[in-house]
């Protein structure tokens, strides 16, 4: 529409957004030698603008300082996360808080020992690799004998 010598608050209009937001997109994506604004240059731009930008850590020290001092009094995880709701302290994840152990594990740490679980490794509900739920040494449905197609008993 642009190119078609539309206004911006044509433009604004037909998709519904503010005439200022149009304008920044042009001016924000446009090329910088031409000054055309093309679909799949704004895009790649966009997706290196995320990629760039800073991300929020809200695992700090304070918090692995926290979980830390819990773990080696011997809470699990799953304490330490309903103790930090209690007493609205700041906190992360259950999740979380396994992958910081593990990760202390791999740098050489000592608070997996600390775990109730005796070193087991923690398995996420969604994984696909589970035996949950299995019948162990269980029989495949075509390999049943003849007689149970019958139906006679």
């Amino acid at each position: 529409m642009q190119k078609q010598g539309s206004y911006f608050t044509e433009i604004a209009k037909s998709i519904g957004v503010h005439k200022s937001t149009i304008s920044k997109e042009l001016q924000r994506n446009s090329d910088q030698r031409s000054g055309a604004y093309q679909v799949d240059l704004a895009q790649k731009k966009y997706h290196q603008r995320q990629a760039n930008k800073p991300k929020s850590i809200r695992l700090t020290q304070e918090i692995r300082d926290f979980i830390t001092q819990w773990i080696k009094e011997a809470y699990s995880p799953e304490q330490i996360v309903g103790y930090s709701k209690i007493c609205d302290v700041p906190c992360v994840s259950l999740e979380r808080i396994y992958q910081f152990i593990w990760q202390d594990k791999k740098q050489g740490g000592v608070l997996y020992k600390h775990l109730r679980t005796r070193r087991k490794r923690y398995q996420k509900r969604g994984n696909i690799n589970t035996k949950r739920g299995q019948i162990p040494g269980r029989v495949d449905i075509e390999k049943r004998p003849e007689i149970v197609e019958k139906k006679e008993r």
